[in-house]
């Protein structure tokens, strides 16, 4: 709650600068997300999913928010620094991709969802919020090797083990 009636005062000092730092977004959302976790104390309410949900935001948020204070320190502020901007920049590389990511997921999600046999690599393309997850993971590198090739291959559902083989062994 002090913590709110500062940034009210700040709001209040910077006027429109104050809404061109994004830090200033990531403390009203721990604020938030923080008063939503503690709700059930104050109310004597029951516990739901999204109390659950705030309190792990709240968690993080609080921890990336240290992480913050800790920019102020000669020893470690520069790798802080450092760390923002390699963030910056990963989120400009992700919006760049997410065009990317989306073509595949849906490519994935039109010839896989249709499947009369669901092989277990295959469920998570069964809608599009999924499948354009699933693709979002594999591209970082996650494959399911054994559930992809292994599984399919020793059950006989690999239609063509030799060269889907051949062709994983190039992307790799």
């Amino acid at each position: 709650l002090l913590q709110s009636l500062r940034e009210v005062v700040q709001i209040y000092q910077q006027r429109y600068h104050y809404l061109l730092e994004p830090i200033n977004f990531v403390s009203w959302l721990l604020y938030i997300a923080a008063i939503i976790m503690v709700s059930p104390i104050l109310t004597n309410g029951h516990k739901c999913d999204v109390l659950f949900s705030a309190a792990s935001l709240t968690v993080f948020l609080s921890w990336f928010n240290l992480l913050l204070y800790l920019q102020r320190f000669d020893q470690v502020g520069i790798y802080v620094v450092m760390f923002l901007e390699i963030l910056q920049t990963l989120i400009k590389v992700l919006m760049v991709f997410s065009i990317l990511i989306i073509a595949f997921g849906l490519a994935f999600f039109i010839l896989l969802s249709q499947v009369v046999q669901q092989q277990p690599n295959h469920v998570s393309f069964t809608s599009i919020p999924m499948s354009l997850m699933r693709t979002f993971s594999m591209m970082l590198g996650e494959m399911d090797f054994v559930g992809t090739f292994i599984h399919p291959y020793h059950s006989g559902d690999l239609p063509y083990p030799y060269a889907s083989f051949t062709i994983l062994c190039k992307i790799l």
